[in-house]
């Protein structure tokens, strides 16, 4: 349908609805359960929770330590610089943060957050697609062909507990004393006891670039699949489920799910998934992110979003679907400059048009947004 015709059509109807009218106030708000940003010099590049504080990692400040016991309102507790820090996992008084300029993990002490200070790196070498620790255990993909496990108990003397050839890797995730490595499909290693680091299981369908671990079932996502679905309730024999196409048109950044609930990143849009049936993804709802995401945390019921160029974001999970799906501009208002943004988005064969939920724009997603717009915003 050329853009005339449906610039001509949805002017149309919204003129019959009677429903084009003027803005009095236009300007953009946050979207909803917007709680606090927290702004950093560069850009924002992960963050990691644990007990009340999250953790930074910035191009340009390197570790920010931030209060986050009252969400509404953070507090800058400290700073460890180190250049271009990329990412950053937490287990217990310990932080590590990667620097790919370096070619470093640093181990940095957390004990006292308005003090971090290092107390051991390792030296990686290589390029590595992802990092996950579980207590004295810390797991990176290395060269996307090795996996390497390290021992470090005592950050002063960390051990590589473990090398493995695989063919891909590209994410791992860990749950107790179990590893999940993602790649060309799903593995899963026993870790229990870092002498005899085992595999015991694995699927070789699927695969992805990210890993998350929900209940009995595992979600990987990549850029063109959508999400692919693992049952991994028998971890020596992960099960590949299925895939979907309907939840997300396939993601550029992260995925991170719990209590039935997943958040997917596929610039610009954070989408909510519902998981109530493990097996079979729905797509809630979403949210034009201001900024580019590129990666989660979540905790308590709360949100926490690196946004690139925007900082953290934290966001009340709540809230998260509240906004009305017609206000495009997200002004709080039904005008004609909703009308105006979704031409605009639909002519861009953009997915913020896609109001179907079937991750293609067209003609249905026209009646969509006019049933929508028709429909106003109603507070419940």
């Amino acid at each position: 349908m050329s853009s005339i015709l449906v610039r001509s059509f949805v002017g149309a109807a919204t003129m019959a609805l009677g429903l084009a009218v003027t803005c009095a106030k236009c300007e953009p708000i946050p979207y909803q359960g917007l709680l606090s940003q927290v702004d950093t010099s560069g850009s924002v590049n992960d963050v990691a929770v644990s007990s009340t504080v999250a953790y930074i990692a910035d191009s340009e400040d390197g570790l920010v330590i931030v209060d986050v016991q009252i969400p509404s309102a953070p507090v800058m507790l400290g700073q460890w610089h180190v250049d271009r820090a990329k990412n950053v996992v937490v287990a217990g008084d310990i932080a590590y943060v990667t620097s790919p300029t370096t070619g470093q993990i640093f181990l940095v002490d957390v004990s006292d957050p308005t003090n971090p200070a290092q107390v051991g790196s390792i030296d990686v070498g290589t390029e590595f697609s992802s990092v996950a620790v579980n207590g004295s255990t810390l797991a990176l993909s290395a060269a996307f062909t090795q996996l390497r496990v390290y021992d470090v108990r005592d950050p002063g003397a960390i051990e590589m507990a473990k090398q493995i050839e695989v063919g891909a890797t590209a994410d791992v995730e860990f749950v107790g004393n179990l590893m999940y490595v993602l790649g060309s499909g799903l593995a899963v290693y026993d870790v229990s006891d870092l002498a005899s680091v085992v595999e015991i299981g694995s699927s070789e369908q699927g695969g992805g670039d990210r890993l998350t671990i929900v209940g009995e079932h595992a979600y990987s996502l990549t850029q063109s699949s959508g999400i692919s679905i693992y049952d991994v309730s028998d971890p020596t024999q992960p099960a590949y489920v299925d895939v979907s196409y309907s939840a997300t048109a396939g993601g550029r950044f992260d995925l991170l799910g719990a209590d039935g609930t997943m958040f997917v990143m596929d610039n610009p849009l954070l989408y909510q998934i519902n998981l109530s049936d493990p097996s079979a993804p729905i797509r809630e709802c979403w949210q034009y992110v201001g900024g580019t995401p590129v990666n989660i945390d979540i905790d308590n019921q709360v949100l926490y979003v690196a946004s690139a160029e925007n900082g953290l974001q934290i966001i009340d999970v709540a809230g998260f679907c509240g906004r009305c799906e017609a206000d495009m501009t997200e002004d709080g208002e039904i005008n004609f400059f909703d009308v105006a943004r979704f031409i605009t988005q639909f002519n861009a064969s953009s997915l913020l048009a896609d109001f179907t939920g079937e991750n293609q724009v067209d003609f249905d997603d026209v009646t969509a947004f006019l049933d929508a717009y028709s429909s106003g915003c109603v507070d419940e």
